[in-house]
């Protein structure tokens, strides 16, 4: 199968990442192929590490996986989703994850590959990606319906709703000061402004 249903670049655009039923990872300057790694299962989702010394990719049968892209790179196994993976993020230091599936929006620890948490944003029970803020502290993740949830990740608490999609948000990202967030769903593209913790923080101190 040779349908590539995935692509990523790492942060700093030396790498891209391509999903398919294999996990290909190649350099970009010299189009050679650095890493492979085969799946049954067709591929959904890819993100590299803040430090690009990680990717994770999530698939359709629910499992999620994560290597370590050094000479004789070591897996990891994240088992809990019972259905697709539509979106991955790490936090800052690499020690959680979080995987964004069919069920719910669930945050793993890395070295033990055991759950920390779930967290369940709305009533739709099907999420299609989540993603990061730059300083790590805000945690975006879009639902089937709509709705845009915020979530701490020091707490793990909801910290607010974005509401004004009325389709599938199909991807989110954060500029890189961390206050703007932008999201695309099939027939719209929104740009959300928000007090990052850092702005919150500073008015708490005054």
């Amino acid at each position: 199968d040779r349908r590539v249903t995935e692509l990523k670049f790492s942060h700093d655009g030396k790498q891209l990442a391509i999903g398919v039923r294999t996990v290909l990872v190649w350099d970009v300057a010299s189009g050679r192929e650095l890493h492979r790694w085969r799946h049954d299962i067709l591929v959904n989702s890819l993100q590299f590490s803040r430090d690009d010394q990680r990717l994770v990719a999530g698939f359709y049968d629910g499992l999620v996986k994560m290597w370590e892209l050094a000479k004789y790179p070591r897996e990891r196994i994240f088992q809990g989703h019972k259905d697709q993976v539509n979106g991955l993020a790490l936090s800052l230091n690499g020690r959680i994850l979080v995987s964004a599936g069919t069920d719910r929006v669930r945050m793993w620890e890395v070295d033990s590959q055991l759950q920390l948490t779930s967290l369940s944003p709305s009533l739709a029970q099907f999420f299609t990606e989540c993603v990061l803020s730059q300083d790590g502290r805000t945690l975006a993740v879009a639902d089937f319906e709509g709705p845009i949830t915020l979530w701490s990740m020091d707490s793990f608490q909801r910290v607010g709703t974005l509401s004004g999609h009325n389709e599938t948000v199909d991807d989110l990202d954060f500029s890189s000061d961390g206050n703007t967030l932008v999201s695309v769903s099939k027939t719209q593209f929104r740009i959300w402004r928000a007090a990052s913790f850092a702005e919150t923080d500073a008015r708490k101190n005054r």
